[in-house]
């Protein structure tokens, strides 16, 4: 009888050891599951982060491009009323369009630069 009830307590105990070795594995699954996850999204975000410093880059570039030519709109406008109204002709209407579509330009151009900064 004694060997009957050693026979069980072991039976017990190996039981027992084995759904602790089961619960361990799960836990282990889990956390290589989560670390898989964890390196793809690791990996898209590296990817949207270069792509996000480029256009950084390029949004700088060409902020100070169209301010550069916004500026140059603007001098060759105010030239051309300087030398119209040094003939004593009337200003085109065409003057304060052109002037105030180069401001336009030298502000949209100083945003983009500002918001490039990163």
């Amino acid at each position: 009888m004694n060997t009957l009830k050693s026979v069980f307590s072991k039976i017990a105990e190996d039981k027992t050891e084995l759904a602790l070795q089961k619960v361990e594995l799960a836990g282990l699954k889990d956390m290589q599951e989560q670390h898989k996850e964890v390196q793809k999204n690791t990996s898209t975000l590296l990817t949207i982060r270069k792509e996000f410093v480029d256009k950084a880059k390029q949004l700088r570039s060409f902020g100070e491009i169209v301010q550069e030519q916004g500026e140059r709109l603007r001098e060759l406008t105010l030239d051309l009323e300087k030398r119209v109204k040094d003939l004593g002709l009337d200003t085109p209407k065409e003057v304060d369009f052109f002037i105030n579509q180069a401001n336009s330009y030298i502000a949209t151009g100083k945003d983009a630069v500002q918001k490039s900064r990163i």
